[in-house]
């Protein structure tokens, strides 16, 4: 049986962490030395799901060409129950595994921008939005067992960011409502970073909506709407869930 040592150093001129995975065998013997950006080995690993990383998973070079050699130091024995990465970039910013809830967990960003919706039926014209988080938490079948959503300030994400209420309607807690719209069945997490375009072309109610979420200071929500079509969505006006990143992190 195969073994991975992983680890990962951050470069001062580098934003994205360097991956090192040295393969062994049960006895110790090095049978690769690899070396990739982080975000190439959590796609191997993360797309994977459903398989056991394995040697031909591993996408990078080798850093060696020395012969097996044996290592006397024990490894540990102690399986990890949840396993994350660091915060990443490019859509896709974090990932936890949990193994005792046998769920997974993604974080996406999506930048501050203006995008076209549905009051009821009634098209919506560029209706500007905060910069926003989507947390998704999904069975190892694929299918998404909760979507959240928050807005934020922070230019750097990290685990300390305050995280806001979503200004409009159809979310309570961060919990998103999709009323009977099904989320589609995940045949690979990467999938989650487009996910968000389903909740936007979905029909927006007045469903948890109240003056409370925004501090416009507008009652009706197709007031707020109306005011918002072509307009950048002011940051001043979200209000704070009273939570950082990590610490709603720790409820999965």
């Amino acid at each position: 049986m195969r073994k991975f040592n992983v680890s990962w150093s951050q470069q001062r001129d580098f934003s994205i962490p360097i991956c090192h995975v040295e393969v062994s065998n049960e006895l110790g013997a090095v049978l690769g030395d690899y070396e990739m950006t982080f975000n190439d080995f959590a796609e191997s690993i993360i797309d994977a799901e459903l398989r056991e990383l394995n040697a031909k998973t591993i996408v990078g070079h080798r850093t060696s060409t020395k012969k097996l050699s044996i290592h006397g130091v024990k490894r540990s024995t102690l399986i990890k129950e949840r396993i994350e990465t660091p915060l990443m970039n490019k859509g896709w910013i974090k990932y936890i595994r949990n193994d005792k809830t046998n769920t997974h967990i993604v974080v996406c960003e999506v930048q501050k921008q203006l995008w076209d919706m549905y009051y009821y039926k009634d098209k919506l014209q560029k209706v500007g939005h905060p910069r926003l988080l989507f947390i998704y938490q999904i069975e190892v079948s694929g299918r998404i067992q909760g979507m959240y959503c928050f807005g934020v300030q922070d230019k750097n994400i990290t685990g300390e960011t305050e995280l806001f209420k979503y200004p409009y309607a159809n979310v309570s807690f961060g919990k998103v409502c999709m009323g009977s719209n099904q989320l589609p069945q995940l045949t690979k997490l990467g999938q989650c970073v487009t996910m968000h375009n389903l909740f936007f072309g979905s029909q927006s109610t007045n469903c948890y909506y109240n003056e409370s979420r925004n501090l416009s200071g507008i009652i009706e929500l197709r007031e707020l709407y109306s005011k918002m079509e072509s307009s950048e969505f002011p940051d001043e006006w979200l209000v704070s869930e009273n939570i950082t990143l990590d610490s709603f992190l720790t409820k999965f």
